[in-house]
């Protein structure tokens, strides 16, 4: 008799320890929902550097071109 209680409170015990990181991660899931417009305003900032630092290479590029093609001219 003692045996079979002890099995069943071994089997209890996994199943609220299954049970608990499948319930915290429920509440961390619910919990995050707010983070979207911020993870929305850091994915247009990350775009506006790279669309800056593409403008500034192809700024570069041009303007080295012209430079070159006005010394070239001489």
């Amino acid at each position: 008799m003692f045996k079979y209680q002890n099995l069943n409170m071994s089997v209890k015990r996994n199943i609220d320890q299954n049970n608990l990181p499948y319930l915290s991660v429920q509440t961390n899931w619910r919990s995050n929902r707010g983070n979207v417009q911020l993870l929305m305003r850091r994915l247009k900032e990350n775009n506006r550097k790279e669309n800056n630092g593409k403008f500034i290479f192809l700024t570069t590029t041009i303007s080295i071109l012209v430079i070159s093609g006005i010394i070239i001219s001489f």
